[in-house]
């Protein structure tokens, strides 16, 4: 009884651990160490938003763009919405419905949107972020891997 009760416990603090994990930014749905699809939602590479961006030639996909508004003035995806991260919990109510991508410049701040939506209720398919660099060419935003 008492290796029962003992076992019990350690999948009861397991089980908390993980729970602690997800609330303070671990393994949430999309975080790297569980990248999503074009089909399902979470972290994408660069290849893959590119994919996706082709999938959706007529508009059907909202982008969200996570960055500063100094940051939005200087380039940024034709018909993005801007809300910075730093604003988003504010302004969640302003974010577009149905197949969303989240971008920022590098991921970083991407990824941290992507969460917060998540947190707030959003279902995690059709939500998506760019885990990598973007560049904004006449409102054509290309994807990369690193650094240019």
């Amino acid at each position: 009884m008492q290796r029962l009760v003992s076992i019990l416990a350690l999948l009861l603090l397991a089980w908390g651990a993980y729970q602690l994990q997800a609330c303070v930014g671990g393994v949430l749905p999309g975080s790297p160490q569980q990248a999503g699809t074009a089909a399902s939602g979470g972290m994408l590479t660069p290849s893959q938003a590119t994919e996706l961006l082709q999938r959706h030639p007529d508009g059907s996909l909202a982008i969200l763009d996570v960055r500063t508004p100094a940051e939005f003035e200087a380039g940024h995806a034709r018909n993005a919405v801007n809300i910075p991260v730093q604003e988003l919990a504010r302004h969640v109510d302003e974010v577009p419905n149905g197949p969303l991508l989240i971008i920022c410049r590098s991921g970083v701040r991407a990824q941290k949107a992507y969460g917060m939506l998540v947190s707030s209720g959003r279902p995690a398919q059709g939500l998506w972020y760019l885990k990598g660099f973007t560049q904004y060419d006449d409102g054509i935003p290309s994807f990369h891997a690193g650094a240019q």
